[in-house]
């Protein structure tokens, strides 16, 4: 089912939450962190938050990509691909592009590159294969997007927010 675009209008935070919060798809969100390799700083942590009741930002993507079941994912800042496995589990029909300049101990934890990510899909989804564009995203999107590509995307730089958008 696609979110009518009406419902960021309508919605309110807690109806939001409500959706974002629904047992199943915590459950799933949890299920998924559970299949990959644990990450040493998050993994633990993301877990005891769901444990307890907490919406971790997982949740949020899960949702809206079981949600919108979007043709194409675009992601700035991959790392260990946790949201990216997220919408491939939920959309598995998805195109999906990451924009990384894996950097070692990138914000004080492991970088392990576009290897690991696509291991890590695999153990959530055989959907398609991910695409990855190594570099400054301030110089690789331009050319991405150069051939008219549209995608749907949450990643920021650094991780610093969570704003789903259609980039046309």
């Amino acid at each position: 089912m696609a979110v009518d675009t009406r419902f960021w209008a309508e919605v309110s935070d807690d109806q939001l939450l409500a959706a974002v919060s629904e047992t199943e798809n915590v459950s799933f969100v949890m299920d998924v962190f559970r299949r990959l390799s644990p990450d040493p700083k998050w993994t633990k942590l993301a877990l005891a938050q769901l444990e307890k009741g907490h919406v971790e930002t997982r949740c949020f993507i899960s949702w809206l990509a079981r949600e919108i079941q979007p043709a194409n994912y675009l992601e700035i800042g991959v790392r260990r691909g946790f949201s990216m496995v997220t919408v491939a589990a939920r959309a598995p029909e998805a195109e999906l592009f990451g924009f990384d300049m894996w950097v070692p101990g990138y914000a004080g934890v492991d970088n392990p590159g576009p290897r690991f990510v696509e291991r890590e899909l695999q153990r959530v989804s055989k959907g398609k294969k991910p695409r990855f564009i190594s570099g400054n995203s301030h110089e690789t999107l331009p050319n991405f997007f150069s051939g008219g590509r549209a995608a749907w995307s949450t990643g920021c730089c650094g991780g610093r927010c969570l704003t789903p958008i259609r980039l046309t």
